[in-house]
This record gives structure tokens, C-alpha cells and sequence, in this order.
């Protein structure tokens, strides 16, 4: 049997993961150049938002009165895109160009959980699966906090995960520190960041109970107090107005929008029904029969190594993934992009699933990676086909 390739270099992987960033900027700049519509509702307010805080730097009212520039929601994304807006201009198109550095941070957090689950090889399918779905091609076009949201949580993911698995005491403590900044910027960012690595957290702490390992306790403690001096400023400010902010944003939308109630199966399969349309269909079946046919040893043996036994990497992906899923759906309020942070992470186990395709069907691969980037060039600059149904 022919041996397969060695893994590509760091630098290899390096340039994969920086033409995907490029192709996928250069796409979106693009139809924002081509695009001549006003903002909705919902981005014309974060806009406001960030509009505000632009004020505020060049009149500081002092900083308590900085922190209740915005009461509602926790400023990152508006701070975050300030400079842009001083130095570009004032308008939508210019405080996207924050999304540079959100596909840049969501690239390697995705390629680091996959490499540090898997391999590299894995690592890169996942990144490329994650920033081709459909969903994230449509919302990075919108100033909105989800897109932040999504890359801030993952990042925090991902350095639970180096932490999680670490065997040297030193990375332990580098990675905790590193996840308590990430969990600090996740909050100042969204609150609902929790709600995705609650069962990862707690999961941990359990394990480390269960298992004894007392350092590792007392590495989660000192995370959570790393993060404090991050975001306690705006909470402590804002603390009154989260409990008005709850009712708003969940129990009224529900009803208004004629949301499934919770005792009805519809509330509980609700987003499960909207996956195919989030990742594609595409993206989707091609990677899960890569897995099913790879249980069913239909492949060649793999040659190359994973860093961790599969089934650690799964159970650890699926505590993140049913965990999000669980939480999200226990909602009154359900909404495509409440739950958006949870499909990088569904894109580990896609990529892990593509990576599976290999000995001559290799090429599936590759065909996939071209016929997600040629749908989503449909989807930015439609011809008369429908690409949809992909």
C-alpha cells in the first residue's frame, strides 16, 4: 500500500490558512464596494453604538459615564471598531473592517482546537469548513456582535482546550492565563458567551475533581479571576439594566414572533432543522459520510497520527456542541444567530470527517473545498441559478 504524503510545514499550513483570510476579505470588501443598500433595523443601532463610543474618545466624560455609553450590550465590538472609523471613516462599511481581525483570530483558534484534537491536516479542513459556511458569509456582511461573539468564544474555546489537554505544568498555566483574557474580552463582547462554555468549564472541573488533580482546580479559580479586571467595569455599571435586557431580548421577541413553545418538539429541533441551512448541504453530507465510511473501515489505514485517542477529541467536542445546543434550545427566543458560536465548532468535526476521504478519494477533498467557494461566490454575486438548494 502507498504511504501518503507527510504533513505540510508550518509555513504551508501558514499560507493555507492566509489565502483562505485574503480570498475571504478581498469577497467581502468587494460586494460592500458593490452594495448600495441601507442598514437594517438591528445594524444601524450597533452602529449607533459605535458611533457613540467614537464621541466619547474624543470627549471623555470620565469613565464610569464611558461605560454606560452603552447600557445594553457590553462594548467590545463598538471600541473595537473606532479606530477604523477615525482613521476610514464614519459608516457600516468602514467599521467592518474589523472583520479583518475577527476571520483572522477565527482561522487559527478553529486550525489550533483541530491540530491540538487531531492533526493539522484536520486543523485546516476545519478552518476552511468554518469560515466557507453560509451562515458566516452572510452575517459578516452586517455590523452585528455575533460575528465578534463567535470568534471571541471559539478563541476562549480553544485555549480551554490547549489547557484542558496540557501535560507540561508550564503551558497549563500559559493557556489558563490566556483563557482568562479570552473569557474576559468574550464578556465584554456578549453575555451569552456562558452559555457555551459552561458545560467545557464545568466538564473540566469535574474531571479534575474526579481525577484529583488539584492544580488543575486551582487553574480554572485563577482563570476566572484573570478575566475579572477585564469586564467588571461595564457590569458593575450595567448590572441593573441586564435583568431588563433579559426580558426584552428573550421571553417578549418569542412571542411576538410566534416562536415554539418549550413543551413542543418544534423548540427542540429548531436549530437542528436550521444546520443544513447554516453549514450547507454540501459541507455538511460530504464530511459525514467521509466519518460513517471511515467506522466502517471502507478507507485505506491512515497513515497519519492524531495528537489525542479519537474518542477523547469527540466526547470533548461534544460536550461544547450539546451543551450550546441544550442551553440555546431551552430558550424562549430562537434565532439563527443566537447559536452561531457553536458552528466553528461543529466545523472541527466536519473537517475531521472530510480528512477522513483519503487513498483515491483523496481529491473529495478538494472538490468540496471548490464547490463551497463557487456556491458562496454565487451567493455574494448571484447568476440566474439557484444556489440555494446547496
Amino acid at each position: 500500500m502507498k504511504a501518503e504524503k507527510k504533513d505540510w510545514s508550518p509555513w504551508a499550513n501558514g499560507l493555507f490558512l492566509s489565502l483562505l483570510w485574503l480570498g475571504i476579505n478581498v469577497g467581502d470588501r468587494l460586494w460592500l464596494y458593490l452594495d448600495q443598500g441601507i442598514p437594517a433595523w438591528d445594524e444601524a443601532n450597533h452602529l449607533t453604538g459605535s458611533l457613540n463610543y467614537l464621541a466619547a474618545f474624543f470627549q471623555f466624560p470620565g469613565w464610569q459615564e464611558f461605560w454606560q455609553v452603552s447600557n445594553k450590550y457590553p462594548p467590545l465590538t463598538y471600541i473595537l471598531a473606532v479606530p477604523f472609523q477615525i482613521f476610514l471613516g464614519k459608516g457600516s462599511d468602514q467599521a467592518l473592517f474589523i472583520n479583518l481581525i475577527f476571520t483572522g483570530l477565527l482561522l487559527w483558534s478553529v486550525f489550533s482546537i483541530g491540530k491540538r484534537l487531531f492533526n493539522a491536516e484536520v486543523g485546516r479542513w476545519a478552518a476552511a469548513i468554518a469560515i466557507l459556511m453560509p451562515r458566516f458569509v452572510s452575517y459578516r456582511l452586517h455590523f452585528i456582535t455575533d460575528i465578534a461573539l463567535t470568534t471571541v468564544t471559539v478563541v476562549s474555546f480553544a485555549c480551554l482546550t490547549h489547557w484542558y489537554f496540557a501535560e507540561k505544568r508550564s503551558a497549563q498555566w500559559g493557556w489558563m492565563v490566556a483563557f482568562g483574557c479570552s473569557l474576559g474580552l468574550a464578556l465584554m463582547t456578549k453575555q451569552t458567551c456562558l452559555f457555551f462554555l459552561f458545560f467545557p468549564i464545568l466538564w473540566s472541573a469535574i474531571a479534575s475533581l474526579w481525577q484529583k488533580k488539584w492544580e488543575k482546580v486551582l487553574q480554572l479559580f485563577i482563570g476566572g479571576l484573570v478575566s475579572i479586571p477585564i469586564w467588571w467595569s461595564w457590569y458593575s455599571i450595567n448590572f441593573i439594566y441586564l435583568f431588563g435586557t433579559l426580558e426584552a431580548s428573550n421571553a417578549i421577541p418569542a412571542s411576538a414572533e410566534g416562536d415554539p413553545p418549550l413543551n413542543t418538539l418544534k423548540a427542540w429541533i429548531y436549530y437542528w432543522q436550521d444546520l443544513p441551512q447554516a453549514v450547507s448541504w454540501l459541507l455538511l453530507i460530504v464530511p459525514l459520510v467521509g466519518y460513517i465510511l471511515h467506522r466502517l473501515k471502507r478507507f485505506p489505514t491512515r497513515k497519519t497520527t492524531y495528537r489525542l485517542p479519537e474518542k477523547d477529541s469527540l466526547i470533548w467536542l461534544g460536550v461544547y456542541f450539546i451543551g450550546s445546543y441544550f442551553l440555546f434550545s431551552a430558550l424562549y427566543n430562537k434565532d439563527s444567530r443566537y447559536i452561531m458560536p457553536y458552528l466553528p465548532i461543529v466545523g472541527v468535526f466536519l473537517g475531521y470527517g472530510l480528512s477522513q476521504w483519503r487513498g483515491r478519494w483523496v481529491a473529495v477533498r478538494w472538490l468540496v473545498l471548490l464547490g463551497a467557494i463557487i456556491l458562496n461566490m454565487g451567493r455574494l454575486f448571484p447568476l440566474p441559478i439557484v444556489s440555494d438548494i446547496f
